[in-house]
């Protein structure tokens, strides 16, 4: 799950940042287009790192906190990624 996440905003940054350089159109369709995955990867990250302190299983705290690092990274790309309105 947090793999996915990861994988989604990273080819969604990099498509990003393809784009500035040349005007490529398709690339910045593709971007606004994964917008919608990227929030629903999102969602799926906010409701597991809810849930994720409660479970029983051994090292679950040391694996949260690097769960919590990785969501807060891929918030940080994600936002970046938005249109400064």
């Amino acid at each position: 799950m947090i793999l996915q996440l990861h994988d989604v905003v990273c080819i969604a940054f990099y498509t990003a940042l393809d784009t500035i350089p040349g005007n490529n159109v398709e690339a910045a369709q593709f971007v606004r287009d994964i917008k919608t995955e990227v929030i629903q990867q999102m969602a799926v990250a906010e409701e597991h790192q809810a849930q994720r302190p409660v479970t029983h299983e051994p090292r679950r705290l040391a694996t949260y906190a690097v769960e919590i690092e990785l969501i807060e990274k891929a918030e940080t790309h994600t936002r970046l990624l938005q249109p400064n309105d």
